[in-house]
């Protein structure tokens, strides 16, 4: 059985070991956690699209801007578009995106700003012979690439026509080549008034815009399009700015977009950036629509950081912000309790183990000066000498203040053995009392029998 105890003895050692390997762990991670956030936080990585087009534009006038008027550095990602942002900012590869909020499902996103409209703008080359969407089937026609916003609200928009992509030629290509490939009929571009390539296009003067027919349905389908007109002459060319009259459409919002785990200050930094009078003097488009009072967020969940920067005293309050900063960091949250709460194991755990070390030399000590008083008890009763009496009685106070002074913050003195103690102290002081005045008594009746006593 020996074997079994020493064996259990180094195991509950190594259990401690680990306990606080753990804790050390745990507090290393905290503290390599905040000096990375403390530098990554100085980075803002915008996702924006392909440089010719606008939502990259964009992102450059912001970055000015940004690193202009604070300490932070903005890293532009040249993307596919609006679905390849969507997946860069759930994988945490990017902090901010540029999103059409009709092309990609905004579950799990939070919205920092509404930006600006992008319009459907429905080209067809002049002389193609199209007047309707229906006209495109079986023709080289531009959808948008792969993971673009383009390509998916082209495919809305040709499915409730009742259009397959499959029925469209060449219809990943991107827009600009219908400057260069003249087979191209026409493509359908969702984007801003104000992006480069689009006005390039235009400004050729080979190409006109299509109203597109019964829009009010279109839009019915989907909460993120709206019917809209593109403005007569908003496109420069070499003859009549086109398009020559107002253009029936629909529009979406783009949107700057993050998660919640984006921290508040960068929101805050940024936002205010975003509505600054520099960065709205050359991007004079950019939406003032408030999200908040306007029921923008009722179908697109804001940044809690947003909500305060739009709607300062609506009443969030400090719970709101807790709320947000723990599911932002739920996962450090997590770790640090984990630390803190096998940190106060091993704390309680070490202080048990302190106080029954300190019991156990208390015990040992009553047990010691309970012995004494054993051998006390026992000469006093052998004796009869009234000075070897008063010894014992001045040596029995003395053990029990001696065990009063060596046990205390042991905790023995809580236990039945220390009031046994204390009793038995009492009994033997009590017996030598007794001894030494009855002892006295005959010393003064008989002294010569006093002083022939002999110690036992």
């Amino acid at each position: 059985m020996g074997w079994i105890m020493d064996l259990w003895e180094r195991m509950k050692d190594v259990r401690s070991w680990i306990g606080w390997a753990i804790v050390a762990v745990s507090a290393l991670s905290l503290l390599t956690w905040g000096y990375m956030r403390a530098n990554q936080d100085r980075v803002v990585q915008v996702a924006t699209a392909g440089k010719g087009g606008y939502y990259y534009q964009f992102g450059t006038i912001l970055k000015r801007h940004v690193e202009k008027a604070t300490e932070y550095q903005v890293e532009l990602l040249e993307t596919k578009g609006s679905v390849d942002n969507r997946s860069k900012l759930l994988k945490g590869q990017a902090d901010m995106a540029i999103l059409q909020t009709s092309a990609v499902s905004m579950e799990n996103l939070r919205v920092v700003a509404p930006l600006w409209n992008d319009y459907i703008h429905f080209i067809v080359r002049d002389g193609s012979g199209i007047a309707s969407p229906a006209d495109i089937s079986g023709k080289p026609f531009v959808l948008g690439p792969e993971g673009s916003g383009y390509r998916a609200s082209s495919q809305f928009i040709l499915s409730h026509y009742g259009i397959e992509p499959a029925d469209v030629a060449d219809n990943t290509a991107y827009f600009k080549e219908l400057l260069t490939n003249d087979s191209l009929q026409g493509a359908i571009v969702t984007t801003s008034l104000m992006n480069p390539d689009l006005q390039d296009v235009m400004a050729s003067g080979r190409f006109r815009l299509l109203s597109l027919p019964a829009l009010e349905g279109v839009a019915f389908h989907n909460i993120y399009f709206r019917t809209v007109a593109i403005p007569r002459g908003v496109y420069a060319t070499s003859g009549i700015p086109r398009p020559a009259e107002p253009t029936d459409t629909i529009a979406t919002e783009a949107v700057l977009a993050s998660t919640s785990q984006v921290p508040d200050r960068m929101v805050e930094t940024v936002m205010n950036v975003l509505y600054s009078g520099e960065l709205r003097s050359e991007a004079p488009h950019l939406t003032d629509r408030n999200p908040v009072t306007d029921s923008f967020e009722d179908f697109l969940n804001l940044h809690a950081a947003a909500k305060s920067f739009y709607e300062p005293y609506s009443g969030l309050g400090v719970f709101s912000n807790l709320i947000a900063y723990v599911d932002r960091f739920k996962e450090m949250i997590l770790l640090g309790l984990i630390g803190i709460g096998v940190f106060l194991y091993e704390w309680r755990k070490k202080s048990q183990q302190k106080a029954r070390e300190k019991l156990r030399k208390g015990r040992e000590s009553v047990e010691r000066l309970m012995a004494q008083l054993a051998w006390l008890e026992r000469s006093q009763k052998e004796t009869k000498d009234l000075r070897a009496l008063q010894r014992y009685y001045d040596e029995a106070f003395e053990v029990k203040y001696r065990g009063l002074e060596e046990t205390a913050h042991t905790g023995v003195q809580e236990t039945t053995l220390f009031h046994v103690f204390l009793q038995e102290c009492g009994n033997v002081i009590s017996q030598l009392q007794w001894r030494m005045e009855h002892g006295s008594a005959v010393y003064r009746e008989r002294p010569e029998e006093a002083r022939t006593g002999t110690e036992g």
